[in-house]
């Protein structure tokens, strides 16, 4: 660790934005106002042209950042993640925030592990657009791994999984090929390289829903992009462990159309989205309980994952 014994870890966040003025606003304030004596931010923006960079002009004093054209979210992400100098590291997309405490209970579990290079999972909430708090979930350890190079500790979405700054630099960030899956590779990569998670003991972040974020506008790439990685890793394990994980990587899928609908989705848009899923991934239709949950959805009632 930097520094004396008593001394608070720095942690530096990226912010990869483009076009996201009705949310940037609230995603720096959350980590600003967090009361975290050392925190790094940097905005990379892509060239935003609806008001974005004047929120950005109005935090110049407490952020760093730069506006122009980027090849995606990831390369991004790698061009802020070169400017920062924490010995934590992560990004927030523009519509994430962390909640309140967060810095300080991820510094507080990374000093309980004497600063180890590890991946530190947090738990994450669900919000509305309106920032609201739907749902939670805890870190927790997972027991059937969809792949064996699966993370051992399932938590929130990207914005709660914080990286050792030194963890970053020996896997070499994000694969920039990538624009949906970049987060699920880094982490696999992390556990083929025998890097250790450490679950923290607090929600750490949320992922707001709304329809102009990148995932829910681009859904079905999003989906795409995620099954072919995890079938592609499939494919290259022995025939042996293909017959384990197989089933596995196929109900990873089918979560993956189903959690894709929102019961508060306008109806035709949830037709929409379950006739496509149903095209692509019959087997929504195979077992009594994702049938269920699939009528559910379609009378916009909220149900559990298959």
């Amino acid at each position: 660790m930097r520094g004396g014994a008593g001394e608070e870890p720095r942690i530096s966040i990226v912010v990869p934005v483009l076009d996201q003025v009705a949310y940037v606003e609230r995603c720096l304030r959350s980590v600003l106002d967090q009361g975290y004596p050392d925190v790094e931010v940097v905005v990379v923006d892509g060239g935003s042209t609806d008001g974005t960079l004047e929120v950005l002009r109005r935090y110049e004093d407490r952020v760093a950042w730069v506006s122009e054209p980027d090849d995606g979210q990831s390369d991004a992400i790698d061009k802020g993640m070169a400017r920062t100098t924490g010995e934590l590291v992560n990004w927030l997309n523009a519509d994430d925030v962390l909640l309140p405490g967060s810095l300080a209970a991820l510094a507080e579990a990374f000093r309980a592990a004497d600063g180890a290079a590890a991946v530190y999972v947090g738990g994450g909430a669900r919000l509305d657009a309106e920032g609201t708090v739907l749902s939670s979930v805890p870190a927790r350890e997972v027991t059937r791994p969809v792949l064996p190079t699966a993370p051992p500790i399932a938590g929130g979405d990207q914005a709660a999984w914080f990286l050792a700054r030194s963890v970053w630099q020996q896997l070499g960030g994000v694969d920039r090929r990538l624009h949906f899956a970049m987060d699920i590779d880094l982490y696999h990569r992390c556990r083929a390289a025998g890097v250790p998670f450490l679950a923290v003991d607090a929600v750490l972040a949320g992922y707001r829903e709304h329809p102009g974020n990148k995932t829910s506008s681009a859904w079905r790439r999003s989906i795409a992009e995620k099954a072919r990685w995890h079938q592609d890793a499939l494919g290259r394990l022995p025939a042996e462990e293909r017959e384990v994980y197989g089933p596995r990587v196929e109900r990873y899928v089918t979560s993956l159309y189903l959690n894709s609908i929102r019961p508060t989705m306008p109806v035709d848009e949830r037709v929409r989205r379950v006739g496509h899923a149903v095209r692509l991934q019959p087997a929504l239709l195979v077992r009594r309980n994702r049938l269920r949950r699939v009528w559910g959805l379609l009378r916009g009632q909220s149900t559990s994952s298959p």
